[in-house]
């Protein structure tokens, strides 16, 4: 498979990071942040989450487009666009709400959580399907 030219530096940059000697360089880099963001054109996705899967099989990997599907499926396509139409400018608030337990970002923590119970790292890969929903990085780096 033809790989984009820089797939490799990029990931040998990430294996580097990665290094359990170099993880507190790497927070104090991140302004505090335990968190690395792996940046890429669209178009080669397929690239780097293929790259992804092979180089971290062993770690734990959440398809935030699959969650955000499997929310939908969840809520069920008919009370979705209800909801959607009922919330109008504040439809953040099905995604991400200040009580539900439920929601998509309560279950994309969860899922970070299960990660940590397993002793794995967390690779949220497709993190661009939560534009729109209200939820951003900063709030699920900082969740408590």
């Amino acid at each position: 498979m033809h790989y984009p030219t820089d797939l490799k530096q990029k990931f040998d940059d990430l294996q580097e990071a990665l290094n359990l000697s170099n993880r507190m360089n790497l927070h104090l880099r991140a302004n505090g942040g335990n968190t690395i963001l792996l940046i890429y054109p669209p178009h080669e996705e397929f690239y780097y989450i293929e790259k992804v899967k092979e180089l971290y099989k062993d770690e734990y990997i959440i398809d935030v487009a699959s969650e955000l599907i499997e929310y939908i499926d969840y809520l069920t396509m008919p009370v979705f666009e209800e909801l959607f139409k009922e919330y109008g400018p504040s439809k953040h608030q099905i995604f991400k709400s200040a009580t539900s337990t439920t929601d998509l970002f309560a279950k994309l923590i969860e899922k970070i959580k299960q990660a940590a119970a397993e002793n794995k790292i967390p690779i949220l890969v497709r993190t661009g399907a939560l534009y729109g929903t209200g939820i951003e990085s900063h709030m699920i780096m900082e969740d408590k």
